[in-house]
């Protein structure tokens, strides 16, 4: 996985490796209900949360993380949804979410790509800003102790 994510050039790149990672996990999930495979969101959340701690945090990424950092998507969930700082009611509400929307409730790839590419536009007004620095809005992540997302994911839960 490293290795593979040391020669992505782009977010479409990246968007379609951890798509190929998804569709391996559904294709592995025998014991699941098809139903519950069938949100496209629940499996490519988990997998957005993977890539953005492995290039937050391996060090192995270290010559590579400026670059990947550009490209990483957020992992969208309730959190994410029900932020007013981060989605309008109306963008949330234009396709079929509410402000208690889970990241089961995103369950085609449009609407997932739809609110990654909201995001990015967003950052236009913001220089510096990727999308990804909206994750640390997450649980109000960005008031926690810590120096990297590890250390405040255990903050949050202490």
């Amino acid at each position: 996985m490293i290795n593979n994510l040391k020669d992505i050039r782009s977010a479409n790149e990246l968007d379609e490796f951890e798509d190929e990672i998804c569709k391996a996990i559904r294709k592995g999930l025998t014991n699941i209900d098809s139903v519950a495979k069938a949100s496209y969101n629940k499996i490519r959340k988990p997998v957005d949360l993977y890539i953005e701690h492995i290039v937050s945090l391996s060090k192995e990424m270290n010559p590579y993380r400026k670059n990947l950092i550009e490209f990483l998507f957020i992992p969208l969930d309730s959190q994410i949804i029900g932020s007013p700082y981060i989605f309008t009611d109306y963008e949330i509400q234009r396709h079929g979410l509410r402000r208690n929307s889970t990241f089961k409730d995103i369950t085609n790839k449009s609407t997932y790509q739809i609110l990654q590419d909201t995001l990015i536009s967003k950052t236009f007004t913001m220089p510096g800003v990727k999308r990804i620095y909206f994750d640390l809005l997450w649980n109000d992540r960005y008031k926690m102790w810590g120096n990297n997302l590890f250390e405040t994911n255990l903050s949050i839960k202490a």
